[in-house]
């Protein structure tokens, strides 16, 4: 979403947004993973999120995932970052 976008493009909702995700310490073995294009998403862009409920299934299916190895979470700053491997 950010990466399509400039800056001069961007509203005050994405760019504030943009400024968070940029500023976020993120550890280093994350950061290597996102340098290679790793895509992730955290547990508060889920729950803020529309078309994703954060009910007892679509929890369930978070677990699934990372018992199979399909989905790494770490946690970081209050949050939540997920992964794929």
């Amino acid at each position: 979403m950010f990466m399509a976008k400039g800056m001069s493009e961007m509203s005050n909702q994405e760019l504030s947004r943009y400024n968070m995700l940029r500023d976020l310490d993120v550890p280093a073995e994350l950061a290597d993973k996102h340098s290679q294009g790793c895509p992730f998403i955290l547990l508060s862009d889920l729950t803020a999120a529309k078309h994703c409920k954060q009910d007892t299934t679509g929890k369930a299916i978070f677990q699934v995932l990372r018992h199979l190895g399909r989905l790494v979470e770490t946690p970081i700053h209050k949050d939540r970052v997920y992964t794929t491997v």
